[in-house]
């Protein structure tokens, strides 16, 4: 079983005060809100992005969609609005294999543990 942390860092955010939120569009939202940095480690495999502009919202919410896609059965990228970066979660017999390009190392794990952090990541981000 691995350990697997997601977290989070916002370092700016919109002037939430001025938003006025039920004219507010979705990209703005997902994209412009909460920008920061994100805490992803597996183990002692550290897959972090510490860029300062990673949208938090649309990060966390994306985890979870691809979690849901792997479930059923379908290899996953995610690539980040901000940067030409992408992280691969492909199938494997064993779970999913996660590759970051940005950084050296691979990590499998279960779908159901990436699963459980990406829905507690998200949990996190709404509160």
């Amino acid at each position: 079983m691995a350990l697997i942390v997601f977290d989070f860092k916002v370092l700016r955010e919109t002037d939430l005060d001025n938003v006025i939120w039920h004219e507010i569009g979705a990209a703005p939202f997902y994209y412009s809100c909460f920008l920061g940095d994100v805490i992803f480690e597996v183990d002692d495999v550290d897959l972090s992005v510490s860029w300062g502009l990673v949208p938090v919202f649309d990060f966390a919410f994306q985890m979870r969609r691809i979690a849901e896609a792997l479930a059923g059965g379908e290899d996953q990228v995610y690539s980040f609005t901000e940067s030409d970066s992408t992280i691969e979660f492909t199938l494997q017999r064993e779970g999913v294999e996660i590759r970051a390009e940005y950084a050296e190392a691979t990590v499998t794990v279960s779908v159901s543990e990436f699963s459980r952090a990406a829905e507690g990541l998200l949990s996190k981000v709404r509160h």
